[in-house]
């Protein structure tokens, strides 16, 4: 049996690289019933309520 000392220091996912690496924050008010509505959207197309909201709001900033 191994012990926890003795486990690899590398557990879990590898780091994103620095393109792929979100580090910035926006907040954003709004009523709970849209925030329902849109982790709904999110939950139907299996995206997390921040991917969903980036996805949309990237395809508006294009047009």
């Amino acid at each position: 049996m191994r012990t926890f000392n003795q486990m690899s220091k590398n557990i879990g996912r590898p780091p994103k690289p620095d393109d792929e690496r979100a580090d910035d924050r926006l907040f954003v008010r709004l009523l709970a019933a849209e925030k329902a509505s849109w982790q709904a959207s999110a939950d139907k197309e299996g995206l997390k309520l921040s991917e969903w909201i980036r996805k949309h709001l990237n395809k508006v900033a294009e047009q």
